[in-house]
């Protein structure tokens, strides 16, 4: 298609006829709900990177480009297609849509793109860009006196899309082809094709749903930032289709309350999710604001807290295991200085394409009250090289590494060669002895293959054991890895350190196995967003030990009592 489409793609996805019926206009339900969308969505973190004062747009903290017609949409400024995805879909132009001049750029803007943007050809039109675009486009329709060019424009696009959804690739793409589909025949009822597209895109989604979400809640590209992005893409599309008459499967409900419930367990004392493998912060959308969307579809004041609600109640939050996923959320003692702990003892992804897997078996992260101590280093870009080899690898995530090697091999920034089965081995959460075990076999591949297990014991807020086991034969290079936030390191000797953070926070780090080893201090690095990264201190405990061993690790967290 990518061969046939930019010669023929005129003659196969012609734009539609339109009759001269007058198109139904939004039903009160419908136009609230994407008046709310589009503030939603506008106040995210992409959707303030369009500075419509200088008629420019700054995507993946890159340099600004001009947006001042006529743009050049063939650019590519960076050599990360992440970048032309972001243009090309839209979702930069939703606060066009909530003023009366932002209304007259987005229509600007619109007519330069299609002028200038050949049909069928280039990134513009790859399947998820061109779903992202629909979506806003669909939206923008009804804020901008719904033009008829703009409708047809509409058709056209979806009928290219419904030649191209992508089954191969599955995962969060497939549900934005889906939900592109249905939001044209939902919001677009006049199209020639709206009623195929509608059911269509509806029967997909409830579909791919059902496939993607884990029973435990989970989304099963086992990313934090993914499970958000289809979370936000199937809540939206089942609330405009509810707006609209349409029924909604309870499946599908339960799917996305489910998934709602994952989310609000794994949510850190911040208020955001935890960068699990591939994850930016505060995207798609901040976190409470999908909190907040999902407090008001399934009516829970725990939502709604998460949300930020001045008036609704603490929920009681709890130590949690999910198996599907591989995690475990522990916590113990009482607020302001409750103990947070996340265990990840998760697969990469499924089997198809792990791509935004990360190779992070078996690390954690540790929070106590609102101060982060140990983190997930983020992603920081998505195109090959040094930084997105370092941000996926091993080292760069508090786990153990075995002669240097990765648990799992890479072969290209989104495809795995060969892939470590980590699962969730046991889990005793009840008060005063939260305990979880994980184990892996990435390393099963080498000469002297080797399993490493870990078991974490919590005893009360400040006090953890680590019992990392390395099962094996022969002698091997065994580091372990603490990635620190940033904070001032104070080594006390060859096996025991201090971190000192912030508000006088103290956490003692003591390691011990049969052969000695040396807990050094070495630089990481943390990324919070796109090509943005600070460098942190990291803890690594080398040894070279003959297996099978063990190595046990006590971090107890200090306070100033004043």
């Amino acid at each position: 298609m990518r061969i046939v489409d930019p010669y023929w793609g005129e003659r196969l996805y012609p734009k539609p006829m339109l009759t001269g019926d007058k198109p139904a206009t939004l039903t009160e339900s419908q136009s609230e709900l994407l008046q709310r969308l589009a503030v939603m969505r506008a106040e995210s973190h992409l959707g303030a990177q369009w500075n419509q004062v200088n008629d420019t747009l700054q995507l993946l903290n890159q340099a600004p480009f001009s947006l001042q017609p006529p743009v050049v949409w063939q650019a590519r400024p960076v050599p990360d297609l992440l970048w032309a995805f972001q243009l090309h879909g839209w979702d930069w132009a939703w606060p066009a849509l909530c003023d009366e001049e932002g209304r007259h750029g987005f229509l600007a803007l619109w007519q330069d793109w299609l002028h200038q943007v050949p049909m069928g050809r280039g990134v513009a039109w790859e399947p998820y860009p061109t779903s992202r675009r629909l979506i806003a486009w669909s939206a923008a329709w009804h804020f901008l006196e719904r033009d008829p060019q703009l409708a047809a424009a509409i058709g056209q696009q979806a009928a290219f899309l419904a030649d191209h959804l992508e089954r191969d690739l599955d995962n969060n793409h497939l549900v934005a082809n889906a939900k592109a589909l249905a939001w044209v025949g939902l919001l677009l009822p006049h199209l020639p094709n709206a009623t195929q597209w509608r059911q269509r895109g509806l029967e997909c989604l409830w579909q791919t749903l059902e496939s993607q979400v884990r029973n435990d809640g989970s989304h099963f590209e086992n990313s934090s930032g993914y499970h958000m992005a289809v979370w936000l893409d199937g809540l939206e599309t089942a609330l405009l289709a509810g707006a609209s008459g349409e029924w909604v499967p309870e499946t599908a409900w339960q799917a996305l309350e489910k998934m709602g419930d994952f989310a609000l367990a794994l949510r850190r004392p911040d208020g955001r999710l935890p960068l699990l493998n591939d994850s930016i912060e505060d995207e798609p959308v901040p976190a409470e604001s999908l909190f907040a969307l999902a407090a008001d579809a399934f009516d829970r004041s725990d939502l709604a807290w998460a949300a930020g609600h001045p008036d609704a109640k603490a929920p009681q939050q709890q130590s949690v295991a999910f198996p599907d996923a591989g995690y475990a959320i522990l916590r113990a003692g009482a607020l302001p200085h409750q103990l947070y702990l996340l265990f990840d003892a998760g697969s990469l992804g499924p089997l198809h394409c792990p791509g935004h897997g990360h190779a992070d078996a078996l690390s954690f992260e540790l929070w106590s009250g609102e101060q982060a101590l140990i983190i997930d280093p983020g992603t920081y870009q998505y195109p090959a090289g040094q930084w997105r080899d370092y941000f996926r690898s091993t080292a760069a995530h508090s786990t153990a590494t075995v002669d240097g090697q990765n648990q799992s091999v890479f072969a290209g920034p989104f495809r795995v060669a060969d892939m470590a089965r980590a699962q969730l081995t046991a889990a005793t959460l009840a008060e005063g002895a939260l305990e979880v075990a994980g184990e892996h076999d990435g390393y099963m591949r080498l000469a002297d293959p080797v399993v490493h297990q870990r078991r974490l014991r919590v005893h009360g807020a400040e006090y953890i054991t680590i019992t990392d086991s390395f099962i094996g034969e022969g002698e091997h290079d065994v580091v372990l890895h603490f990635h620190l936030t940033p904070c001032t390191v104070e080594q006390r000797d060859v096996s025991s350190a201090q971190a000192i953070f912030p508000g006088d926070v103290r956490l003692d780090v003591n390691v011990s196995s049969s052969v000695k080893g040396t807990l050094l201090t070495e630089e990481g690095w943390m990324s919070r967003s796109w090509y943005e990264k600070e460098p942190t201190p990291v803890l690594a405990y080398r040894v070279r030990v003959k297996l099978p061993t063990k190595i046990t690790t006590h971090l107890v967290i200090k306070r100033n009592k004043t």
